[in-house]
């Protein structure tokens, strides 16, 4: 009966019918639903703000069947900056606005749906998205790096997406490299011209970044990409981050060879042995300074026209950077041991300086004072002395005999008595020993 009527007629009556009944009559015939469907989809952008999209980039798996729809909405006065999701709208609520309301471009950024994207873009949306008073709210291209949808982060930046490099931009180039986006990284940095040495922010460059997050693929990349493992490494020491250290060497094994000249090799040793650790590193930083000096062992013969004049063979280095470690101010016993082992000898002026502090009248008459000055002397002189009388008789030098021969007995039984006591070799330890002695007087 209602297909006898003129079309207008029908269009007319299909508009004042409601919801369901237009969702009836769109399914009833052909002629029905070519008339129905675009009433249908212009309600749904007046009433539902574009519940049509949302359902289509969200629930739909069929890419002909989802671009279809977002044509129809589009060809019916959808704008594509708003959807919402109808399942979850009631119009008494108060905060259906904020609940319920997406931006079709993170919704699709948010899912990988590349093919949402290229249509959505191609129908004159920015890559950043429309205009939000919202700052808060991620970039597209960010939702997908949090995502890790990185095609479509690469189809995103490909299209003239911000990279977030400036403010108030989120920093996208950032998160992908904490997201271990290799190929989104290099397409960034290909694209932009961007130097993969220069810092993003609170003093890292894009190798610590990878380096902190322990991105091992991202390592590789950015080595091949040129970034200098020299600085960060020269900033793990500096803030004792051994672990990190020993964690970059192992995934970029290859390449870091190749990266790290021998002159670079002596300085991150020379560098670890200079840096006071706590107790809690100092197990990090022996097995950081032991691959170093293994990464100088597989280098084969030192090049003669390095920067580093005072070390040219490695006993030589090996034995400066014992005297580093051992002295009257500070000793590292674990570093020393692991040097000792290497090959290293105790220098004369570490004797020497022993033995002219212990006889001195200042270490006679108040020792305590002697060791708050010196933090480390009973300390490198207990290793000292019971390194020499470990050793044999032909392995010691003539100085070691002479120092053994020299050495006052009041030190020899002093730390022997701190140690029986349990007490450290300090001046604090010295203290408590007295203290101890009269409790028990």
């Amino acid at each position: 009966m209602i297909l006898s009527l003129p079309q207008e007629l029908v269009c007319m009556i299909a508009e004042l019918c409601s919801l369901g009944g237009q969702a009836s009559l769109s399914r009833s015939c052909r002629l029905l639903c070519e008339i129905c469907i675009p009433i249908l989809y212009r309600n749904d952008v007046k009433n539902y703000r574009s519940s049509s999209v949302f359902h289509a980039i969200v629930h739909s798996r069929d890419e002909r069947d989802t671009l279809a729809i977002l044509a129809a909405a589009k060809a019916n006065g959808a704008d594509f900056k708003r959807c919402q999701d109808a399942r979850k709208y009631h119009p008494l609520s108060l905060f259906h606005l904020d609940a319920t309301l997406h931006s079709p471009l993170r919704l699709a950024a948010r899912r990988g749906r590349d093919d949402v994207m290229s249509f959505l873009l191609d129908h004159g949306l920015p890559p950043d998205g429309p205009g939000d008073t919202d700052t808060s709210k991620k970039t597209p291209l960010m939702e997908a790096i949090v995502s890790h949808q990185e095609s479509t982060a690469i189809l995103l930046v490909r299209r003239g997406a911000s990279i977030g490099l400036r403010p108030p931009n989120l920093e996208a180039f950032k998160a992908a490299v904490r997201g271990d986006l290799v190929c989104l990284v290099r397409v960034i940095v290909e694209r932009e011209d961007l130097d993969v040495n220069a810092e993003v922010g609170h003093g890292c460059t894009p190798l610590v970044l990878a380096v902190c997050y322990r991105r091992e693929q991202m390592i590789r990349a950015l080595l091949s990409m040129g970034a200098q493992a020299m600085p960060a490494m020269r900033q793990f020491c500096r803030n004792h981050a051994f672990v990190s250290i020993l964690w970059m060497l192992d995934s970029g094994s290859m390449l870091m060879s190749e990266t790290l000249s021998i002159d670079d090799i002596l300085e991150l040793a020379a560098l670890i042995t200079t840096q006071r650790a706590s107790p809690v590193h100092k197990n990090q930083q022996v097995l950081a300074l032991e691959r170093f000096l293994e990464l100088l062992d597989k280098t084969g013969p030192w090049d003669c026209s390095s920067s580093v004049r005072s070390a040219r063979q490695p006993a030589c280095f090996l034995d400066a950077l014992l005297q580093r470690v051992l002295s009257i101010d500070h000793t590292n016993k674990c570093l020393a041991t692991l040097l000792l082992r290497k090959g290293a000898r105790i220098h004369s002026g570490v004797f020497s300086q022993l033995l002219e502090t212990l006889n001195s009248p200042i270490f006679n008459e108040d020792r305590v004072r002697c060791l708050r000055r010196h933090r480390g002397l009973l300390h490198c002189f207990d290793f000292v002395y019971s390194h020499l009388l470990s050793s044999s008789a032909q392995s010691r030098q003539s100085v070691g005999d002479d120092f053994l021969e020299h050495v006052p007995d009041n030190a020899v039984l002093l730390v022997w008595e701190l140690k029986q006591r349990g007490m450290p070799l300090t001046a604090s330890g010295l203290e408590a020993m007295g203290r101890q002695k009269l409790e028990n007087e």
